[in-house]
This record gives structure tokens, C-alpha cells and sequence, in this order.
């Protein structure tokens, strides 16, 4: 299998799922930081190219070790996150070192003595309340939202253990209690999906990328040399949209605090990904784009580009298993979509005995057998050997079949979260999510061309045209006759939503107002 880029340095890893599907989706990465890993790459300077900030450039496919300089904003999350951290891992010098940055905070604010603690703590609030990930993590380790570039940080974890076995009272003697090299909760996912894009620009002129451009069912991407530097554009106005107030106040904080920061850590170390994701890449550049030109906020767009990025990582996972030669019961090409896969689905509030239900559950069946038997294909391996060790392969289901359930899960794609008979299901945020994705911000298109442009990019198929072809793929012995015609779930959501317009009996029309 062709990398990109060319790294040298990597050894081999024992982990099966990473010499198949790149370095790497882990099961323990959040949604909020695959994104929030993405745009960190993205925004931050290449070390092969210092001026590289909010680009796809600096990464050459030669690259032997590639690498970015992220900041690690832990100042900013003392004061954010320590007072609602984890009690039991609060060290005695964080306490101390907390408490005088609230006091140096308060003595460089210009206000009378008994406002000066509502403004501290009005600040502390605010930069509170924009925290992605929190669960049962010490602040250190906690994540910001990521719809601004000053909230954009590397991972950061606090061995306790260690520092409690240490004498010291300074802020300074712990510092090598902190890790930044752990890729424990952002786990170099969102570096794939940079990397899947850096990879797209620099081979735009490919066969791969010549045949979608040639394909009937994609003529509405934008396939040009602009394409790269639009999306640049968008995502850098969202990174930068707040940054005139909320980025000075950050600012502020962070030089109030500037005794609390960390020594440097050096730059961060990008994975890898098969050089033949190209495919996929190019319909994840074209929903990107789109949600960039939208007229949304800067909240609003990165609440878009999250379920954008879980979405991808699930499109990957499916689209590279069935390059890597799946066989058995489901083989066969899929005409519609590039991935060569399919996903049914039916609404969440779909009857028990229901056909529609029962062909979400066989579908997303159907999936996760293929994520797992892919593991188990020699063929599929560089070298055409299977993994001799069955706790390797164990170990790399987490990373895949069960990635693809636990994250389908946690953005509502797959219900219920637990017992038998899970399904694959759109709820209302995901409708939601490919209206605005995969229609031009201000554009309106039928909805039988709608239900068409979503089974091109996701394989999902809702309507009777794409839900034959998916059951063709699945070999359902009942073949068509199987399928459930009735979409009426779906443009009911769709009218709820205020996107659908029905010109006559016969023609409605979907419409991102967006614009």
C-alpha cells in the first residue's frame, strides 16, 4: 500500500488496523476533537514551511517526517477548566499556581476593587462555557470548541502518578509531568483528515480524481485549481471571524498567565494515510466548502463541520475496506457512489415490524461484518500475510467495526445505543447536516436529485432508485421487491425544517437557504 507522505522514521506498528486504514482512527476520540485535531493541523505552521499557517501546503508527499508546531494553550485552560476539573488530580502546585493567576488577572483588570472579582469570574464563565470535551478528564486534558483559532490546542496530559511522587512548589518544577505525546484522546484522526486533504491538492490532475471529474454522477463538484484555496479561505474566516473580541480577551488571559505555560515541547509528528483516499477526500473538500460559503456563525458552521468530520471518518473506514478487496457475500460494484458500499436507512421512529427497519438493520449488519472480515483478508495486507496474533486483530476491531459503532452512535446515525437489532437511522440534526452540505449555499435542487447526491457521497439510500441498488449490493434474495418506497419520514423532516418546496404534486424541491 502507496503512503502519503513518505514517512521514514515509522517503524512497523503490531496494530492490523493501522497498516490498513493509516496512523490512525482510535475509538476514543471524541467528535468534537476529530475536529478540533483537524483545524489544529490545518491553522498551525508546517515545520517545512514556517509561513504555512491555515493551509493545505508545507506537506510534500516526500516529506519524511512530518511534523506541525501546535500551541498547547494550557494557561488558558487553567483558568478555564481547573475550578470544575477532577478533584483527586489536582496537584498542589496547579492549586497555588491557579490561584495567582486569578489574582494577576484581577490586578491588570481597570475597574473599582468590588467589581473586579464579577469580572474575573464573568470571564472564567464565559471561556467555561465554550469547552467541547470535559467527561471525567483534569483540566489538562479537557478541549475547547473549535470555532475559533485562539481556542485551537494540542493534547496535553498531566501524569499525576508521577507528580505526586515529586517534592517541589513551583510551576516550574512539574513541567515534565506533561505530555504532549500520548495521542490518547486526540488521537491523530483529525491529522487524517488534513492529511486526506494535502494529499487531494496535490494530485488533482490524477486518474482518480479525472474519472469522478468524467462521472455523470458528479457534476456538480467543483473539481479546480480554486478549490484548494477556497476552502483555505473558509475555514480560515470561521477560525478568525471572533478573533477581534473574543480573541482579545483571550489574548488577555493568556498574558495575565503567561508564567503558566509550558516549556517547549517541540513540534508535533503527523501519521500517515493510503495515498489512494483520493476519492473520498474529494467529496469531504466539496461539503467543506459549502459549509464555509454558508451564511451560518462561526458556532453554527463548526457544529456542521463535526458531523462533516465523523461522517468522513465513518466514509473512510467503509471505502477503504472495499478497495482493500472484499470478498464473500457482498461483492459486487455499487453505480451511484465512488465508495462502492451502501448504507439503508429508515427513520428513527420507524414501526418494530416494519420492512424499512428491517432492511436498516441488515445494512448496517451487512457494514460491520465488512469492516470486520477486512481485518481478516490476507490479501488486503501489503505483504498477503494475516496477523498471526489474534489479540492483534482484536485490538484493531476497536479501531474499526467498533469505531464505526461507537461513533455512529454518538452522532445518532446507529440506534439503539445498546441491545440487539441496531439500525441505521437519519435523525433530524443529520437531515439537517446534508441539506446544508451537499447543497450550494443558496441553491436549490429536486429531491429526487437530492436523494440521488446523497447516496452519491454517503452511499446512504432512502429513496426506492438507490435503496435497489443498495439491496443489490447486499444480495437480499428478495431483491427489489423488498424495498421500502415510502420516504414520506424523510420530506416530512424536510418540510419541518423549512427546506422543502413543493411546486406541484409531482415536483418538490430541496433549498439551502443558507446563503
Amino acid at each position: 500500500m502507496e503512503k502519503f507522505p513518505k514517512i521514514k522514521s515509522i517503524g512497523a506498528d503490531s496494530n492490523p488496523a493501522i497498516s490498513l486504514f493509516g496512523r490512525r482512527y482510535h475509538k476514543d476520540q471524541t467528535p468534537v476533537e476529530y475536529l478540533a485535531e483537524f483545524l489544529l493541523a490545518f491553522s498551525s505552521p508546517k515545520c517545512s514551511d514556517e509561513d504555512s499557517f491555515f493551509s493545505f501546503q508545507g506537506i510534500a508527499d516526500d516529506t519524511a517526517d512530518p511534523t506541525y508546531k501546535p500551541e498547547d494553550k494550557i494557561s488558558l485552560k487553567l483558568f478555564s477548566f481547573f475550578a470544575s476539573s477532577k478533584f483527586d488530580t489536582r496537584h498542589p502546585v496547579h492549586v497555588q499556581s491557579y490561584k495567582e493567576g486569578l489574582n494577576s488577572i484581577r490586578n491588570k483588570i481597570s475597574s473599582t476593587e468590588e467589581k473586579k472579582d464579577f469580572d474575573v469570574h464573568l470571564i472564567q464563565s464565559l471561556l467555561e462555557g465554550f469547552v467541547g470535551v470535559a467527561k471525567n478528564r483534569t483540566w489538562a486534558t479537557q478541549a475547547f470548541l473549535p470555532f475559533s483559532s485562539s481556542l485551537l490546542a494540542r493534547e496535553v496530559d498531566w501524569r499525576h502518578s508521577k507528580a505526586i511522587k515529586r517534592t517541589g512548589k513551583e510551576w516550574c518544577e512539574f513541567l515534565n509531568c506533561f505530555d504532549v505525546s500520548a495521542h490518547n484522546f486526540m488521537a491523530r484522526g483529525g491529522e487524517l483528515l488534513f492529511l486526506q486533504l494535502v494529499n487531494l491538492f496535490g494530485s488533482l490532475d490524477s486518474p482518480a480524481v479525472e474519472s469522478i471529474r468524467a462521472s455523470k454522477d458528479y457534476l456538480h463538484l467543483k473539481i479546480d485549481l480554486t478549490l484548494r484555496r477556497d476552502i483555505e479561505a473558509g475555514l480560515k474566516k470561521m477560525l478568525t471571524e471572533v478573533d477581534d473580541s473574543f480573541g482579545r480577551l483571550v489574548d488577555f488571559v493568556e498574558h495575565c498567565l503567561e508564567n503558566f505555560s509550558l516549556a517547549d515541547k517541540g513540534p508535533a509528528k503527523l501519521g500517515w494515510i493510503p495515498k489512494q483516499t483520493l476519492p473520498e477526500a474529494l467529496l469531504f473538500a466539496s461539503e467543506i466548502l459549502n459549509i464555509c460559503n454558508s451564511s451560518h456563525g462561526a458556532l453554527q458552521k463548526a457544529e456542521l463541520l463535526q458531523s462533516l468530520c465523523c461522517m468522513h471518518v465513518l466514509r473512510s473506514l467503509c471505502s477503504q475496506a472495499r478497495r482493500l478487496g472484499e470478498t464473500g457475500e457482498t461483492e459486487g460494484q455499487v453505480k451511484g457512489f465512488v465508495g462502492n458500499y451502501a448504507w439503508v436507512v429508515c427513520s428513527p421512529d420507524s414501526e418494530i415490524a416494519g420492512e424499512a427497519r428491517k432492511l436498516a438493520q441488515e445494512s448496517n449488519h451487512c457494514i460491520e461484518q465488512m469492516l470486520y472480515r477486512v481485518l481478516r483478508n490476507p490479501s488486503a495486507y501489503p505483504d498477503g500475510v494475516l496477523p498471526a496474533n489474534e489479540d492483534d486483530l482484536s485490538k484493531a476491531d476497536d479501531n474499526v467495526f467498533k469505531l464505526f459503532r461507537k461513533l455512529g452512535k454518538e452522532i445518532g446515525l446507529i440506534i439503539p445505543l445498546t441491545g440487539k437489532n441496531q439500525r441505521l437511522v437519519l435523525p433530524p440534526q443529520l437531515i439537517r447536516f446534508l441539506v446544508y452540505s451537499l447543497i450550494n449555499p443558496g441553491g436549490r435542487i429536486r429531491l429526487s436529485e437530492f436523494y440521488r447526491r446523497i447516496f452519491a457521497h454517503y452511499g446512504i439510500a432512502i429513496a426506492s432508485r438507490e435503496q435497489a441498488i443498495a439491496l443489490k449490493w447486499i444480495r437480499r434474495t428478495r431483491g427489489e421487491l423488498a424495498v421500502s418506497r415510502d420516504a414520506s419520514w424523510f420530506e416530512d423532516e424536510l418540510q419541518r425544517g423549512g427546506v422543502l418546496i413543493e411546486l406541484s404534486d409531482a415536483v418538490s424541491m430541496v433549498e439551502n437557504p443558507y446563503k
